[in-house]
């Protein structure tokens, strides 16, 4: 029996979206325990392109990623709404940043 070829590939990965309660909690752990490297924190108001972006209406976020051996993780926290904020689930978060073009995989979404 012949296995049939998948209909796409995945060539790499930019990053891991992980939603956390706390950035002020979350950062001393993944940068003093994991030994990774903090590399930016910002701010995101609520906006059409975040909405958008993360698929939750009237988001508001912190986000931060952090550097470890081989893979970056961009932690999230929800300020708004609030539903976002106490959901033990969260909020889906994991967004492609892929160009279908070149096949390479962007740092920016």
């Amino acid at each position: 029996m012949t296995e049939a070829s998948p209909p796409f590939r995945i060539k790499s990965v930019d990053h891991t979206g992980i939603t956390v309660s706390s950035l002020d909690e979350a950062l001393p752990f993944w940068v003093g325990v994991m030994g990774f490297e903090h590399l930016y924190t910002w701010d995101f108001e609520n906006s059409p392109f975040l909405e958008e972006l993360v698929g939750v209406k009237g988001a508001a976020a912190r986000v931060a990623m952090v550097k470890g051996p081989g893979h970056l993780i961009e932690l999230l926290e929800y300020r708004a709404p609030m539903a976002a904020r106490s959901s033990s689930q969260g909020p889906a978060t994991s967004v492609p940043c892929m160009s279908p073009s070149t096949s390479r995989t962007s740092t920016r979404c």
